[in-house]
């Protein structure tokens, strides 16, 4: 697939030196935007304003974060209660081009065009298929009213992301919906850093523990809830054990899921 080289426009008053990062609804510490974005380009030289919600930060090292006033009001798919909020914070920071890592954001790309400012859209999933996910169990006997939202939140996507200066996707699949609109499309990947993995040395298999792991972000969405039911249908006698790793995205989550009864069969670290 032919991507475009992506260079920002240095004429209409951008500044290559300055970039706001812009986001309502990612965390402080997300690995994709702090460590492989951020850092990276506050350590080729750029000067990294991040403005994302005020949840605590951790060590902010090379770039300048700014957390909104704003607690996250997040609901389903977009957080759009926070879009134009968010917007104005960044216009007060007189910086003309702005990394976008959400959606719902992208809905400002034609304001930012008609104020000389410039967006970059980083594209970290699917929306539409995730948003066909998530409403799709709430929703049987409704079909068409799922595709339909499905249809509408792709154009939607696209035409706004027609007013950018470029995208960023993660994968080929994502980049396919992007590369013809006309701005420049880069695939940014989300493999591991290097040295962010520790290498062990291989066990024989027949002396491994017979454990699952889940390590990222805990939620519905993500389908812990059926692995932990699946945990009832195991056979005890194997002593499979299943150890998460990572936050729970979700009120009562965690409480909900000790009741199940596979919950004896996992290791909360």
């Amino acid at each position: 697939m032919a991507l475009k080289r992506m260079k920002i426009p240095a004429r209409g008053g951008f500044s290559r030196g300055q970039v706001c990062m812009l986001s309502v609804s990612h965390r402080p510490d997300d690995i994709r935007i702090r460590r492989k974005e951020c850092e990276t380009l506050a350590g080729a030289g750029y000067d990294i304003l991040w403005l994302t919600d005020d949840s605590p930060w951790p060590q902010a090292g090379t770039f300048r974060p700014l957390p909104l006033p704003l607690r996250i009001i997040r609901a389903g798919w977009i957080n759009s209660r926070r879009v134009f909020p968010a917007w104005q914070a960044a216009l007060r920071e007189n910086i003309r081009l702005f990394h976008i890592h959400d959606p719902e954001l992208v809905i400002l790309a034609p304001w930012a065009r008609l104020r000389g400012r410039g967006v970059l859209f980083d594209i970290h999933e699917d929306y539409p298929g995730a948003l066909t996910d998530k409403l799709a169990p709430r929703m049987r006997g409704r079909e068409w009213l799922v595709r339909s939202t499905r249809k509408l939140a792709d154009w939607t996507e696209r035409a706004a992301a027609r007013f950018c200066v470029g995208t960023i996707p993660v994968s080929e699949a994502i980049a396919r919906r992007f590369e013809k609109l006309g701005p420049p499309c880069v695939i940014v990947r989300n493999y591991p850093l290097r040295g962010e993995l520790r290498i062990i040395p291989r066990r024989p298999i027949p002396d491994r523990a017979r454990k699952l792991a889940y390590v990222g972000g805990i939620s519905r969405e993500r389908g812990i809830p059926e692995i932990v039911h699946a945990l009832e249908r195991a056979d005890s006698s194997l002593g499979v054990r299943l150890e998460l790793a990572g936050p729970y995205l979700g009120v009562g989550l965690r409480e909900e899921l000790s009741g199940y009864a596979g919950w004896r069969f996992v290791d909360d670290l």
